[in-house]
């Protein structure tokens, strides 16, 4: 997936046909991650810089690959450095998240958990890696946080 999305950046056409890769990489699971794998229903994706409009940026030319204006949302997450993590440390994490939300009465949207990695994959060795679990928070907990930000 990662390659699909790398030969956006070095092999499309359209104003920008060539950009540099942005972090971090987003992988998202819809479902747990060993039902996500079964099913590939996993999805990848990076953050385009700021200063770029949709219309600005590399056609793909794999049709697997496409470019969509993600909306703001609110996550939980936990940090942690090292290599990118197991199926087993991302479901450890997310259980971590749940339960740290369920005890301060807080509830995650459902089914919906992301993997944030902000590195070269081919250049940062394993300890300088910085790396993501979160899940999107419920629709009342983002309203609540919105009305905090105010």
């Amino acid at each position: 997936r990662r390659s699909s999305i790398y030969s956006l950046l070095s092999r499309s056409s359209g104003p920008a046909s060539k950009m540099k890769m942005t972090a971090p990489v987003r992988t998202e699971m819809k479902t747990s991650s060993s039902v996500a794998k079964l099913q590939e229903e996993y999805s990848t994706s990076f953050v385009m810089g700021s200063k770029y409009e949709m219309g600005e940026l590399p056609v793909p030319l794999n049709k697997n690959v496409t470019l969509r204006r993600i909306p703001g949302h609110f996550l939980a997450v936990k940090r942690f450095s090292g290599p990118p993590p197991t199926e087993e440390k991302v479901e450890t994490y997310k259980a971590e998240i749940l339960d740290t939300l369920s005890k301060n009465g807080l509830s995650a949207s459902k089914g919906r958990t992301f993997v944030y990695q902000y590195h070269d994959p081919f250049a940062t060795p394993n300890f300088l890696r910085k790396n993501e679990v979160a899940v999107a928070v419920s629709d009342k907990v983002a309203s609540a946080v919105e009305k905090i930000r105010k």
